[in-house]
C-alpha cells in the first residue's frame, strides 16, 4: 500500500526542499525500533521524501498491516523532533551546502 502526501511548498525553496527531507529522516531514526519488530513480523513500513510528495508505505501479507499503517501515520502526526538526534541527521543529510537556505 502506498500512500503519498502531495504539497507543492516541500520543493518549492532549497530550504523546504531540505526540511522534508530532514523531517523524514528524522521520523525513520525514532521509529527504528519499531520498525524492526514489524520486519520480524514481515511487514514494512517506510516513510520517504520525493520533491513535491512524502510518501508512505507499508506491506506485508498479515492482518496486523492496518495496526501498523494506523500506528505509525498517528505517531507522524503528533511527531516532535529529538533534539539531541537533529544534528546527526543533518549532518547525514549534508545540508551544510545550502548556504543562507
Amino acid at each position: 500500500m502506498d500512500i503519498l502526501l502531495h504539497s507543492p511548498i516541500l520543493n518549492n525553496t532549497p530550504r523546504n526542499a531540505v526540511l522534508g527531507r530532514v523531517l523524514c529522516d528524522m521520523f525513520r531514526d525514532s521509529i527504528t525500533e519499531d520498525t524492526y519488530d514489524a520486519d520480524m513480523a514481515e511487514l514494512s513500513f517506510s516513510l520517504y521524501y520525493g520533491g513535491e510528495t512524502i510518501g508512505v508505505a507499508a506491506g506485508g501479507f498479515s492482518d496486523k498491516l492496518a495496526v501498523l499503517l494506523q500506528t505509525m501515520l498517528e505517531r507522524f502526526a503528533s511527531f516532535k523532533v529529538d533534539p539531541k538526534r537533529f544534528p546527526e541527521i543533518v549532518d547525514d543529510v549534508g545540508c551544510c551546502g545550502f548556504g543562507g537556505y
